[in-house]
């Protein structure tokens, strides 16, 4: 069987293999077409990377550019964006009287040879490529190494020297693909020959183009490439000297050159373009007034001296990355404008700012300055100053006097005010307070025992962004070594464990903002030092006592003592004796009893507060009243000065009829009646278990019964007679049940009664104040806030954790749900409730804490309307979307929000924010406002920059109600433009060709509408001295071409009269703004005809040659044709 399969195996890779070889080619062609579709990316053919010459060079002759020389990377680079499945040619041509100025390597492109050509002072170069097995894919590349060196002959300035590359079938000389042209080398600006300004001042800008890549600019179309640099674009100049470098937003890369000539320079201009490296020296340039390296920069380092600059009047350098200080700027008596946000700069604002009385903008935000504001109040002229988002500390200096004073922004520092200047401040800058990091106000801290400090404390106003307080303390005053933080800002109050007792602790409270959005700073800002002292360790006297019944049975603390089968109606007491066994006297001032009501304490002790001396007693009488049958527990409590309920124990009691009563005649361990104490246990846990053994093997157990209050909290199992009995305590204290066993005994069913006891505890004791299970009830004025708290503590000595906080109603009832820990410190919980409308609202407060089951509250806020209020209404209606409408680009629309007080009293808009797009403004009607009857106009304004929709949201705050927002939309729409474009160019020369006399011959324009607006030719016009000569023969005007149409033909003929060149000029009228009128010269010419008869004599072995026309343009062959007499051949094409 194996040898069978090895043999069919065998033929089947034959098989394979036979098959691979007979369709190989067909094989081939398919991975070849599979490749063409899937390999990706498409290649462009030919790049080069050009070489900037300058002209000078040329001026002694020939000139050898080596290009392994340069410094910058150059290339010439073939990548195929075919895949070739044969050999070729690789032909390159160097074009415009260039040569190569030494002989090319033959090996010097991997895997191909040079064959032709290549040699010094030669144009062409052609290798082979050979192709081998596979076939050679898309992407693949050819690339001429760098030691090519290169002749340049002398030539004008801008002369561009190109190359041109083409890839061939070696068989048929057929072009596998398009020849591609580049620039190689092109001669550029020599500043030698310059005159319109200095060489030196020529070298300055050259050296700024090269060191920004010049070539890359968005339009750098004649520099570097004319003899007259004040005509380049960007540049001005006024006698001889370059007054003005503006090249904003134009793509310059690179760093900065060295700009020192350039001393009569006024204006220096690159804002938003993509600088980075330093800023030179600037101190020769005197006579600078404009200084602009802002937005989109990433210029580094520090700012350079500019102290020798007097004129300057405007520096923005604005969003880089400087660091380190501001420089001095008191000699710029000129400067109106300085904006230096952004940045990375550090130190202190310079205090010679004071006397730039011209400054009108000074902007300093988002950066890391610290130290204080210098007093600005002598620049009356300021109107905005931007200082947010920086570290700057303590009083803002008076700043009334700036009266032209309107755009102030200080917010996100620790800044304070006095209170002669909060209001001037607030007025320009309205929630500058609600934002600074400064450390908490009216500290209170308190020895709680001997190794606890409490501190309490004011929260700042500024809650938002993450932060928190750091407690610092420390047993020498300064030297904090310890540091504790709370959760949040919103934290007011903390509890310092294991202290020393009686040691004075040195404290001071940290506020810490972490960095966040254009905050790029940790804000702190700590307190001044205070102290507190622990208290001196104290020792309390516990009473120590022992309490015995008559029968002197000792009764422990906690124990139960069982008083059984008492008489109905009989009379019952018993007598306890209370021995201090204390090394002090002991004073008892209440024994009190508690349960069930038919015990009676018969010796009262309150009010009088009886004294038990040291081994001294004192006695107490317990009576029950029996008019009633049953079961009952109580249990005895004392109180003694020193400390409440040091001891207590429980008493139970069956009141039974004695007439019906049969006492049980079942025999078990413990006995009939017994209590069984299961002891204590935390919540949920099992107690230990307790067993009942039946003495009597007679005895047949046919019911188990337990009643309880919690009768969950008991199970008993029974086995073979002995009962298991087990307490699961649910609830913090006694837990108390009677088990009944009912039994057959003698043929009688009777029953016996066993007492069940435990105790529930927890290491966590949840106190509140109100209680849990509570109702709080708030009310306030509609959209007033209004507060209350629960207090809550902890009793015990383990951390109680509220893990999570919820309240079914959020909209109305706000509380902050951040977990948090309670100690031996009351913890308040804050509720706030904000009704929006008359009535009541309800909810439910949960608080998950590590405790056996949530704690609930029950919340009820009631909204009170005011009796003079003001309603807030407008169309459209609040928390709904305006439709601004569809606008073009940088074109501004409006709508109007209508708002009117459909109540009583005043309604007062305080504030009127737009956050989001920032195409939208307020330009009418922004608060503040005030409306009583009338109505008031909010009118809103978009400026679409961009396509697409634009979204903002508007929000009104109002003065005792709560805030309206509006969703504003609108959509920029591209302006309409059209734009005229053909094939040929409009405006130019169109060589319809030559034709024999009164022959016709076309030539065709390509219109089409290459902008957004449908393009209109509203006439055409042939000017010609010779009318008859040239016509538009089809796609006459009027035509139009709508946006995205297709491309329009108007074909054109000549038909020339005579021999010789006849011109014409065709005028096409459109409504494109820019080519209103579209030109074109047209010439033909005429020339001699022939004709051929009968037979053509040619030499044999030519004919058959085809002619291939690439260009899809009317084609005329003109020849004449000369018989010979020794071959005779037909013309057949």
């Amino acid at each position: 069987m194996n040898i069978f399969y090895r043999y069919i195996n065998f033929q089947m890779i034959c098989i394979v293999i036979i098959v691979l070889v007979r369709y190989k080619n067909m094989i081939r062609r398919i991975i070849i077409t599979i490749l063409n579709i899937i390999v990706l990316p498409v290649y462009a053919a030919f790049s080069v990377n050009p070489v900037n010459l300058p002209v000078s060079n040329l001026d002694n002759g020939i000139y050898s550019v080596e290009f392994d020389a340069l410094t910058t990377k150059h290339s010439i680079e073939y990548c195929l964006d075919i895949t070739i499945d044969q050999d070729f040619y690789y032909e390159i041509i160097l074009n415009g009287g260039i040569t190569w100025g030494r002989n090319i390597n033959p090996a010097a492109i991997e895997n191909a040879a040079l064959i032709d050509d290549g040699g010094q002072n030669s144009n062409t170069a052609t290798f082979y490529v050979k192709n081998d097995s596979e076939p050679m894919l898309l992407g693949t590349c050819l690339n001429l190494d760098t030691e090519v060196v290169v002749n340049v002959p002398p030539a004008p300035l801008n002369t561009k020297f190109t190359i041109t590359a083409t890839i061939k079938d070696p068989i048929s000389g057929v072009n596998l693909n398009t020849p591609q042209t580049k620039n190689l080398i092109i001669l550029t600006t020599s500043c030698d020959n310059i005159t319109e300004i200095s060489q030196a001042e020529c070298e300055a800008l050259v050296e700024l183009y090269n060191n920004t890549y010049g070539n890359n600019w968005i339009d750098s179309d004649n520099w570097n490439l004319t003899n007259s640099p004040c005509s380049w674009n960007g540049i001005s100049c006024i006698n001889e000297h370059v007054i003005a470098i503006e090249r904003q937003a134009k793509n310059l890369t690179g760093s900065l050159p060295d700009l020192s000539t350039l001393t009569e320079l006024q204006i220096l201009d690159l804002k938003g373009n993509k600088l980075s490296g330093y800023i030179p020296s600037m101190n020769s340039l005197t006579k600078l007034q404009i200084l602009i390296l802002s937005g989109g920069n990433q210029i580094i380092g520090r700012i350079p001296k500019l102290d020798t600059l007097l004129d300057l009047q405007w520096i923005d350098l604005a969003d880089n990355q400087l660091t380190g200080n501001i420089p001095d700027l008191e000699n710029l008596n000129s400067l109106r404008h300085l904006n230096l946000a952004n940045n990375k700069l550090e130190g202190s604002i310079p205090i010679s700012l004071k006397n730039l009385n011209n400054l009108e903008l000074l902007k300093l935000n988002n950066n890391r300055i610290n130290a204080n504001i210098p007093d600005l109040s002598n620049l009356i002229k300021l109107q905005t100053i931007w200082l947010q988002n920086n570290q700057l500390e303590a009083n803002i200096p008076p700043i009334d006097s700036l009266i032209n004073l309107t755009d102030l922004d200080l917010g996100y520092n620790k800044l304070t005010a006095d209170v002669t200047s909060q209001a001037f401040i607030t007025s320009k800058d309205s929630d500058w307070a609600d934002t600074q990091t400064i450390f908490p106000t009216n500290i209170i801290a308190t020895a709680k025992s001997a190794t606890s400090i409490e501190i309490n404390w004011t929260a700042i106003n500024y809650i938002a962004d993450t932060g928190f307080y750091q407690i610092n303390y420390s047993t020498t005053s300064g030297n904090y070594n310890t540091a504790i933080n709370t959760n949040s800002k919103t934290d007011t109050s903390i509890t310092i464990n294991n202290l020393s007792p009686a040691t004075t602790y040195y404290f001071t409270i940290t506020t810490i903002t972490k960095p966040h959005g254009q905050q790029q700073n940790e804000l702190d800002s700590t307190s001044e030092e205070f102290t507190v002292t622990t208290l001196a360790e104290t020792t309390n006297i516990v009473p120590k006592i022992t309490v015995v019944d008559i029968d002197a049975n000792t009764i422990a603390d906690g124990d139960r003592i069982i008083l059984k089968n008492i008489i109905l109606n009989s009379e019952f007491s018993k007598t306890f004796t209370i021995i201090n066994n204390s090394d002090v006297s002991v004073n008892l001032s209440q024994l009190e009893i508690t349960g069930d009501d038919i015990f009676k304490i018969k010796k009262y002790f309150e009010p009088v507060i009886v004294t038990i001396e040291k081994n001294e007693s004192t006695t107490f009488t317990i009576s029950l009243d029996t008019s009633k049958t049953g079961i009952f527990t109580g249990e005895i409590l004392f109180h003694f000065s020193h400390e409440d309920n040091p001891y207590n124990f429980f008493i139970t009691s069956e009141i039974i009829d004695e007439v019906n009563t049969t006492l049980p005649n079942i025999f078990s361990t413990p006995e009939p009646d017994s209590l069984l104490d299961m002891g204590s246990s935390e919540l949920g846990t099992p107690s230990t278990t307790t067993e009942i053994t039946i003495l009597q093997s007679e005895i047949e157990i046919t019911d188990i019964a337990i009643t309880a209050d919690k009768i969950n909290d008991f199970t008993v199992n029974n086995e073979l007679n002995i009962l298991t009995v087990q307490c699961i305590p649910s609830e913090i204290g006694t837990r108390e049940g009677i088990l009944k066993i009912s039994y057959l005994i003698a043929e009688q069913l009777e029953t016996a009664k066993y007492f069940l006891t435990c105790t529930g505890k927890s290491t966590l004791n949840y106190t509140s104040n109100p209680e849990p299970n509570s109702t709080l009830t708030m009310s306030s004025i509609i959209a007033t806030p209004t507060t209350t708290s629960i207090e809550i503590s902890n009793t015990s000595d383990t951390t109680l954790a509220i893990t999570e906080i919820i309240v079914t109603n959020n909209e109305i009832f706000q509380i902050d749900n951040t977990p948090f820990l309670v100690n031996d410190q009351a913890y308040p919980l804050k509720i706030q409730c904000i009704p929006v409308q008359e009535g009541k609202y309800s909810a439910t407060l949960t608080l998950i804490a590590n405790l056996p089951k949530p704690i609930t509250y029950q919340l009820e806020c009631i909204g009170i309307r005011n009796s003079i209020e003001p309603i807030y209404d407008s169309i459209p209606k609040p928390d709904t979307t305006l439709q601004i409408g569809n606008t073009t680009l940088d074109e501004a629309i409006t709508k109007s929000i209508m708002i009117s007080n459909q109540g009583d009293g005043t309604l007062t808009i305080e504030t009127s924010i737009i956050t989001g797009d920032t195409s939208f403004s307020i330009i009418n009607g922004a608060a503040p406002t005030v409306i009583t009857n009338t109505t008031h106009n909010l009118e809103i304004q978009c400026l679409p920059k961009r396509t697409g929709k634009h979204t903002a949201v508007l929000t009104l705050t109002i003065a005792n109600q709560k805030p309206v927002s509006y969703t504003l939309e609108c959509v920029g729409i591209a302006k309409q433009i059209v734009i005229y474009s053909s094939k040929p160019k409009p405006n130019s020369t169109i060589k319809i060709g030559n034709t024999t006399v009164k022959t016709p011959i076309i030539t065709t324009i390509n219109i089409a509408e290459m902008g957004n607006k449908t393009l209109n030719v509203i006439s055409n016009n042939i000017d010609s001295s010779t009318k008859e000569v040239f016509d538009i023969i089809d796609g006459m005007a009027p035509f139009s071409i709508p946006d995205g149409g297709s491309e329009h033909l108007l074909v054109v003929q000549c038909t020339p009269v005579g021999i010789g060149e006849y011109t014409a000029q065709l005028t096409l009228q459109t409504n494109d703004p820019i080519r209103n009128l579209v030109k074109y010269d047209l010439t033909c010419t005429g020339i001699e005809g022939f004709s051929v008869a009968g037979e053509i004599r040619v030499k044999s072995g030519i004919s058959g040659t085809d002619i291939s026309i690439d260009s899809p343009e009317i084609f005329s062959l003109i020849g004449w044709i000369k018989p010979s007499p020794e071959h005779i051949g037909q013309l057949v094409d």
